[in-house]
């Protein structure tokens, strides 16, 4: 988009990425990692559970008695929170409070997400506003008809990442739901294979400067597994971390993912949010969908999981987060503390982010970790996409 190039070279504030996790590991938690093998035994695996293995046994039923919101408040006072997936660029809400010097609130970081090339100066400029916000620039699936050229949008990306050395690939997929391959058979094919050329071009560039990538993928995993396969196989590229957001699959497709991407140089991990695997999924809110996500959660490794919030402004995010935090750990038997911890260090493993130096050591003593205001209703309409949003809104004591 015209003047997004010349502004990125004046200065490049989005990159300037500040975020601190708490090391100290919970009694508790430390305990049972001695009792297991010590921390190496679930740490850095890109490989499946055994089959069938569980850690406890199923007890789904923890999911239809999530804590309430002044409950988790209370129990995360003092955590930080990494949201892996939003795109509160978009309605922004709480910028103010959010970039407010404060010592005593807790950080909280997010990466924003484009849906579209319009949406990248946007997305930069928003998270110049905080060095706890990282931007995603990229195409979703449900726009790639927009593209009318593969190649020169590539390039542009390309271009836009260079400058942005702490920006991610996303959020960029193939999803068979979208608005873009409906119709006749030949029209589906058609807008399938748009789809797929435009995420393509997307992962090679990723791979080409070493980029995580965000993943969007609705009943698509053969075509999926076969297009970053294109790409990772190729001589020079680098191994990729790519997430997928908002998983919706089944523990066997967990296994299976795992399994089949370690060979290909990828590490994937799997983010899981409340707005979609929890409210946009009430209507069918059946035991066999409860044990599949209780299952689905429980085969990530704990070091490959994220949490996010998937809404457009960032008054909703915290909440939104802090709820997948709670899914989380109610299907993990952590407590509330230590999943927003774990799944914090996670995100930074995934975004290949170091910790902060120390505060004597930095360029800028500004601290952007003001507090975040929340509200209880975070349904916010997409135009553009295949799939209705619920409304969020839940009672709040």
């Amino acid at each position: 988009p015209g003047g997004f190039v010349a502004a990125a070279k004046e200065r490049c504030r989005c990159c300037n990425f500040e975020f601190e996790v708490d090391d100290e590991e919970e009694p508790a938690v430390a305990a049972a990692a001695a009792q297991n093998g010590g921390p190496e035994a679930s740490s850095n695996r890109n490989v499946p559970p055994p089959a069938g293995g569980r850690r406890r046994p199923r007890s789904s039923a923890a999911l239809e008695r999530l804590p309430s919101d002044a409950e988790i408040a209370a129990a995360l006072e003092g955590a930080s929170r990494f949201d892996s997936h939003a795109h509160v660029h978009h309605l922004g809400g709480g910028l103010a409070s959010a970039t407010t010097t404060s010592a005593t609130t807790p950080p909280f970081a997010v990466v924003a997400q484009a849906c579209e090339e319009e949406e990248w100066a946007k997305v930069v400029e928003f998270c110049s506003k905080s060095p706890r916000f990282v931007a995603g620039l990229g195409v979703h699936p449900w726009r790639a008809h927009a593209v009318t050229d593969e190649a020169a949008m590539a390039k542009r990306l390309e271009e836009a990442l260079r400058l942005h050395p702490r920006a991610i690939v996303g959020e960029i997929g193939l999803c068979k739901c979208a608005k873009n391959v409906r119709g006749k058979k030949d029209e589906r094919d058609a807008g399938f294979l748009k789809q797929v050329a435009v995420f393509e071009a997307q992962l090679a560039v990723a791979a080409e400067l070493g980029r995580p990538v965000s993943v969007h993928a609705v009943k698509a995993n053969a075509a999926l597994k076969k297009a970053i396969s294109n790409v990772t196989t190729v001589p020079g590229k680098k191994t990729q971390r790519v997430a997928l957001h908002s998983f919706s699959g089944t523990a066997d497709l967990v296994r299976a993912l795992l399994k089949d991407y370690a060979p290909l140089g990828v590490e994937l991990y799997f983010g899981f949010s409340h707005t979609v695997n929890v409210e946009m999924n009430k209507h069918n809110n059946t035991q066999k969908r409860r044990d599949a996500l209780y299952d689905a959660i429980a085969a990530v490794p704990d070091d490959r999981i994220l949490v996010e919030s998937d809404v457009d402004d960032l008054e909703s995010a915290r909440l939104a987060t802090d709820r997948a935090v709670a899914l989380v750990a109610a299907v993990k038997g952590w407590s509330l503390a230590d999943t927003a911890k774990r799944t914090s260090k996670n995100a930074l493993a995934w975004l290949n982010l170091r910790p902060p130096p120390a505060a004597a050591e930095r360029t800028s003593a500004a601290d952007y970790s003001g507090p975040v205001v929340v509200r209880g209703d975070y349904s916010v309409p997409r135009a553009d996409y295949s799939v209705p949003r619920a409304d969020y809104s839940v009672p709040r004591a």
